[in-house]
């Protein structure tokens, strides 16, 4: 079944690469996956798309960018939200993925890009001419804002732990074997690297008993 889907899938990509060939002369139309199996990619691509050259060129050439969301299972519906204000937003699909996956295999760069990463973002900018920096946050525009609404939204989550906005709290998360579970039941052929590459991220909560007493006493109790 796997080797049919494969077959399938590849299959599928290739038809799409000659139309896109044939569109070419009149319409460039490039896919741009948008990476939401964990917040770090999707936050931050946000940003970084809009800021990206490739995005703004994109304002007045003939290029056309089709936005799709890698994962099925969103990692925060709030960072989904932010792109599907903003574009016309594909959902995760065999169709996309297929098309994707040739690409790659193929190298064929003019018809996918992917979303520079933050970090690379800022040393992009931070080697940019200090003129060029003016109303940038660190070396690069903040496109993020919260509304009225989702404002009091926060407020009102932080009231429901008995929190006020002027009081201390620092937060603590951890990551177990379920954060990237969505992802690897939904991907259909990529190896399922969660245990052989990130497993070491993974640990209890409860590992962190000395470092919350310590704060705790540290910032609030003495």
């Amino acid at each position: 079944m796997k080797k049919i889907l494969l077959l399938t899938s590849y299959l599928t990509g290739l038809i799409v690469i000659f139309f896109l060939y044939l569109l070419k002369p009149f319409k460039k139309i490039v896919f741009v996956q948008i990476k939401l199996r964990s917040f770090g990619f999707g936050f931050d691509s946000f940003n970084s798309y809009l800021n990206m050259d490739e995005y703004k060129n994109l304002q007045t050439s003939k290029n056309l960018h089709i936005l799709w969301f890698d994962n099925p299972v969103p990692c925060s519906k709030y960072v989904k939200s932010l792109f599907e204000k903003k574009f016309k937003t594909y959902e995760f699909n065999f169709f996309f993925y297929s098309v994707d996956k040739t690409l790659r295999q193929f190298k064929l760069k003019d018809f996918y890009f992917d979303i520079t990463p933050l970090l690379q973002l800022e040393k992009k900018f931070f080697l940019r001419k200090e003129s060029e920096k003016i109303n940038f946050g660190l070396s690069y525009k903040n496109y993020i804002s919260f509304s009225k609404n989702e404002i009091n939204l926060a407020n009102e989550t932080l009231s429901s732990f008995g929190l006020k906005k002027s009081d201390k709290w620092i937060c603590i998360h951890n990551r177990d074997t379920a954060f990237k579970i969505a992802y690897c039941k939904n991907n259909l052929f990529e190896p399922q690297v969660e245990e052989s590459v990130h497993k070491y991220r993974n640990f209890s909560v409860e590992s962190l008993k000395k470092e919350i007493k310590f704060i705790s006493f540290k910032f609030f109790l003495k």
